[in-house]
């Protein structure tokens, strides 16, 4: 199970700007790594264990800005795609360690 948080916060004033940067170490110190500028993602091992992390999002979210939360199946996530500054027609060969040479015991 996968969590998407994305946010978008007003920072005109200096007091938001703060307030947002707090709420952003939060999601980090709570084991989200950012994917982008201003989306944030964690994996959690089972529903119940997403559910505890969406509640602690819940329980800090500021009273100014949006904050969304989606909750995606391993399932749904593999079925998703994800391009870093290469064409969509250049295959990606993952970089997977060396399997091990199994030996014969017989």
């Amino acid at each position: 199970m996968w969590i998407f948080v994305t946010i978008n916060f007003s920072s005109r004033s200096k007091q938001k700007r703060e307030q947002k940067d707090v709420f952003i170490r939060e999601l980090v110190k709570d084991g989200f790594s950012k994917l982008y500028a201003s989306m944030y993602v964690r994996y959690c091992t089972s529903l119940a264990n997403a559910m505890t992390h969406r509640k602690r999002i819940m329980e800090k979210i500021l009273p100014f800005g949006h904050v969304s939360i989606m909750l995606v199946a391993d399932q749904q996530a593999n079925l998703s795609y994800h391009f870093c500054g290469q064409k969509q027609n250049q295959k990606i060969e993952p970089k997977l360690p060396e399997i091990p040479k199994m030996i014969d015991f017989f």
